[in-house]
């Protein structure tokens, strides 16, 4: 797209989520940092400045600074607030915990987001209805019908059976399948434009259906001030030093726990450590610490800050997801200077062979061997670390922003590639 088509297409967009995680805010605000007009749907959202945020948080017996604590981390102090609109207020955050899932709550903010939508059609103005999969079928509905642009970010494919069923039989679990196939299948039926977050997650959509003119690549931003390598480099370069691997992320079948605890155990490494940090949600996981107990260490979920920290101490960060969307884990890790062990399905923007390793999917041993290879030539691990801290920086949020506009840009004019799909990582 040439700049003067740029400069005369400007959309109002309304992006829809009901967002319980703060990178959720990056869209709104790249609408914010392009100077285009738009809204933000979503449920809670701290506006210190509103009489009810300032009474909450004035309660007295330490309630009220524990509540602004809480809520401190439902904003980003740099949008505007007045382009954010709670449709569904504390909802979202409150029915999960009742109901013990999420369907139900982004059930209730796609119908009050479509409804706002239908109530706020912007006439003639180039309108971008842009939602998240699990949370938009109602939503995008709306929004063609309003004849706006529609857009469905997919953060992760809505389902992976093919994938991920034989893995879990293989293990002895029943696979829990797509309990939304129609909800699923209604949001990329109603989407003009797919948002793919990895080259895995532009061939799933190819394979189901949909047309590669419909289909964007633009991976998510990460924080590389944050995450950035350890300045200690005659510690990192110390043979003696044990090597560390890290896994980042739900313990989990899907996530391919399973599969690094096998190639760990079979490897064997000397002074070695495995490092596992993130959440366990259910049974499987603790059966899968529990047979695999004594090889790794559990560090559980973390705040950013001492995730940042584990990065820095850590050799390699294993990735071996069954599918995935485009996991930040991967970015995160290559920002602080890690070369990263992945599957084809968590390959984010990672580049085989120079970042790291691009292993198949479900293959054991292919992550055993990139392991070992690291885990035998230190030098090289580092210069893949070093490399990955380069690639990372092409991929700032400041970077994603600017995509994304042009995104929004080249979506309002209509433009769509003659081949192929709009792969936004070269813009």
């Amino acid at each position: 797209m040439s700049q003067s088509q740029s400069s005369e297409t400007s959309p109002f967009v309304v992006v829809s989520h009901p967002t319980r995680q703060g990178y959720g805010y990056r869209w709104p605000m790249a609408v914010q940092r392009g100077g285009l007009s738009g809204v933000f749907l979503t449920g809670l959202y701290y506006k210190p400045d509103s009489v009810a945020h300032r009474l909450a948080t004035s309660l007295p017996f330490g309630l009220g600074a524990l509540l602004a604590n809480t809520l401190e981390k439902r904003r980003m102090p740099e949008l505007d607030p007045a382009r954010v609109i709670s449709v569904s207020g504390p909802l979202p955050e409150i029915l999960p915990r009742l109901t013990g899932s999420y369907h139900p709550s982004n059930a209730l903010h796609d119908r009050l987001a479509a409804r706002w939508l239908r109530t706020h059609a912007r006439g003639s103005t180039p309108t971008i209805a842009h939602g998240f999969v699990d949370t938009c079928s109602r939503f995008l509905a709306a929004g063609r019908r309003q004849g706006a642009t529609t857009m469905l970010e997919m953060a992760l494919p809505p389902w992976g059976d093919e994938i991920a069923a034989p893995e879990y039989e293989r293990l002895g679990y029943p696979y829990p399948r797509n309990k939304q196939p129609r909800t699923h299948q209604a949001e990329l039926d109603a989407a003009d434009y797919v948002v793919a977050q990895n080259a895995f997650s532009v061939d799933w959509l190819q394979a189901h259906g949909v047309a590669p003119e419909r289909i964007a690549l633009l991976p998510v931003g990460v924080d590389t001030v944050r995450f950035q390598p350890g300045t200690d480099p005659d510690t990192a370069a110390d043979p003696n030093r044990p090597f560390r691997a890290i896994f980042v992320g739900h313990q989990s079948i899907r996530k391919g726990l399973h599969l690094l605890l096998e190639a760990w155990q079979n490897l064997a490494l000397e002074n070695a450590e495995l490092l596992l940090v993130g959440p366990i949600t259910d049974e499987i996981g603790r059966d899968l610490h529990s047979k695999y107990d004594g090889i790794f260490t559990y560090v559980g979920m973390t705040p950013p800050d001492l995730l940042a920290e584990l990065y820095r101490s850590a050799d390699v960060l294993v990735c071996p997801s069954l599918f995935e969307g485009g996991p930040m884990v991967v970015l995160e890790a290559m920002a602080s200077g890690l070369p990263c062990v992945v599957s084809k399905a968590a390959c984010s923007a990672l580049r085989d062979g120079i970042d790291g390793y691009i292993v198949p999917i479900g293959d054991s041993a292919g992550l055993a061997e990139a392991i070992a290879t690291l885990h035998g030539d230190r030098p090289r691990a580092r210069r893949m670390g070093e490399a990955a801290r380069e690639r990372a920086l092409d991929f700032t949020w400041e970077r994603f922003y600017d995509r994304l506009i042009d995104l929004y840009r080249r979506v309002a004019a209509g433009e769509r590639p003659k081949t192929g799909f709009t792969d936004m990582t070269v813009v």
